[in-house]
């Protein structure tokens, strides 16, 4: 972790050097939705409300991956701190078990969207909705390791990895979206297929970055010891919660 960020000889400079990356990878969160509204918004109204209800869902999504990236993240710099560096190694391991948990539930949602946007009054675009939410229910993966990976490589010191990441794939989404959308003439879809491709880039290379040995942290099943499950939704949990109420 000193590799990346000193906090003892220098901890001003070390303050600003973390948390700024930081406070850009909060502000490029919600680009994808933001890129996907401007360029739907030029199609028709009702693709236009279609996206817009469908943006909570989607921050639902991100959600999971990035509460359980913090919960992760929470266990991992408590043990790198004590210097139980098996017993980060283990906690990652449990994070990445919990999101393939999480994706798979997610994807299981797509046989239910036409009760779900229902229930919250999205009759009126239901079809559209459904262009634009079921490639990225399918996909959830992507969005969801993108997040927990970007919160696993913070418990190391390492904030510009991630966001420098995020903000190239958000570039990635803005040049996409047109192409997808009015070039292949994919409508709503389009805007769909794009953010999964450029989340899903994102996703694989923080993947990469683990598995080429280039993280503190190593992804090894060998280090596997059940039993910290309930640990990481104990602190993912509160921020799931503060999403949720967002999206309601």
């Amino acid at each position: 972790m000193a590799d990346n960020v000193d906090f003892i000889s220098n901890p001003k400079n070390a303050f600003w050097q973390f948390t700024t990356p930081l406070i850009l990878l909060s502000l490029f969160e919600a680009g994808y939705s933001f890129v996907d509204v401007f360029w739907v918004s030029q199609m028709n109204p009702e693709s236009f409300f279609a996206i817009g209800v469908s943006v909570p869902l989607v921050v639902l999504i991100v959600s999971f991956g990035r509460s359980l990236g913090i919960g992760t993240n929470s266990i991992m710099s408590r043990e790198m701190g004590g210097n139980d560096l098996k017993g980060s190694y283990n906690s990652i391991l449990h994070g990445i078990i919990a999101c393939l948990v999480i994706g798979f539930v997610v994807m299981l949602f797509t046989f239910f969207l036409d009760d779900i946007l229902t229930y919250i009054g999205a009759t009126s675009s239901m079809e559209l909705s459904i262009q634009y939410l079921t490639p990225i229910c399918l996909c959830s993966f992507a969005f969801i390791f993108s997040n927990f990976f970007a919160n696993t490589l913070q418990a190391e010191g390492n904030s510009k990895i991630p966001t420098i990441l995020l903000i190239s794939t958000n570039v990635l989404n803005l040049i996409l979206d047109p192409i997808f959308i009015f070039v292949f003439n994919w409508g709503v879809s389009g805007a769909s297929y794009a953010t999964v491709l450029s989340s899903g880039v994102g996703a694989v290379y923080l993947l990469y970055w683990y598995l080429s040995g280039k993280s503190e942290v190593p992804i090894n099943f060998k280090y596997f010891k059940p039993g910290i499950v309930y640990d990481i939704f104990t602190v993912a949990l509160p921020n799931f919660l503060m999403d949720s109420l967002w999206c309601i």
